[in-house]
């Protein structure tokens, strides 16, 4: 396996798949793939911290993806996660805003793409783990809406 990232020798990568992941590949593949990023970048830098992202649902409308993949691979990512590597729980984040909003208040494209307030629901996730103190009290799980 090639990885561009690891070349730079980084201090922190996101690495945020599974969408596209959830058409062909089970979640032990789909981890087993992450595993071998964060590996190979370590081999460079074995200080190097990681930020691995759940992916958020599809809508209903994206018949190409296995539904059921995201919780499975959202508990992969989760049993990765350790010193140096956290998750940014999209998968959950998604299914609590679900249950307020339609599928297509989330999706720029109405399939698999986060639209602009997607979008926010990401950056405050990423934000969330990032920010060393936080008087808000914001969490990875819990975005201000």
């Amino acid at each position: 396996m090639e990885c561009r990232a690891a070349a730079l020798r980084p201090d922190l990568v996101i690495v945020a798949f599974g969408m596209n992941d959830a058409a062909y590949a089970d979640a032990a593949e789909f981890a087993a793939n992450i595993s071998g990023i964060v590996n190979l970048v370590r081999e460079r830098r074995s200080d190097t911290e990681f930020v691995l992202v759940a992916p958020m649902r599809p809508t209903p409308q994206c018949s190409w993806v296995v539904p059921s993949r995201f919780d499975e691979y959202r508990a992969h990512l989760a049993a990765l996660a350790g010193t140096g590597i956290a998750i940014a729980d999209l998968t959950t984040l998604w299914s609590d805003m679900l249950e307020r909003k339609h599928p297509h208040e989330l999706s720029g494209n109405g399939l698999n793409h986060p639209n602009d307030f997607g979008h926010r629901i990401y950056a405050h996730a990423l934000i969330a783990l990032l920010t060393p103190f936080n008087s808000a009290g914001l969490t990875a799980t819990s975005p201000p809406l």
